[in-house]
């Protein structure tokens, strides 16, 4: 296999796998590995040193001048969506896994799952309650 499809088959690579490492980096050394590849076309005799060197350069070079971009831009519009994750909590009913008093923490169950909560009023377990609000992981409660 001849240096040119070397690095165009090792960028390809690089860029497929993006798609599965989270992180946002492997496919700017997918492009420096490509665009290695077609400099290794326009130069042939480029040593192997003078290659990696390259691709190395053309690497962090498109990490930093387009990663920046790309995530801002993709930031931007996830931030025009602005979704409300409290509202999947707010008015849902909880049971109190143990004794809840007033302003301390205890345990309550949503969905099977046990969460960290504090109530407004005093709980006993088994009692139901509804979720008011949320500050964090911790559930604020009340009847």
């Amino acid at each position: 296999m001849s240096v040119f499809y070397s690095w165009l088959v090792a960028g390809l690579v690089m860029c497929a796998l993006e798609f599965v490492v989270p992180g946002f980096i492997i496919i700017f050394f997918g492009a420096g590995a490509v665009l290695t590849a077609f400099a290794t076309l326009l130069f042939p005799e480029m040593g192997a040193n003078a290659q990696a060197l390259l691709f190395l350069a053309l690497s962090i070079v498109s990490l930093v001048i387009f990663r920046r971009h790309a995530i801002g831009h993709g930031a931007k519009k996830n931030a025009d969506a602005a979704v409300d994750y409290d509202d999947d909590f707010i008015g849902r009913e909880v049971v109190a896994v143990e004794a809840l008093e007033p302003g301390k923490p205890g345990k309550v169950e949503l969905n099977g799952v046990q969460w960290n909560a504090v109530a407004s009023e005093a709980l006993a377990p088994g009692d139901r309650a509804k979720v008011r609000g949320r500050n964090g992981l911790v559930l604020e409660i009340a009847r």
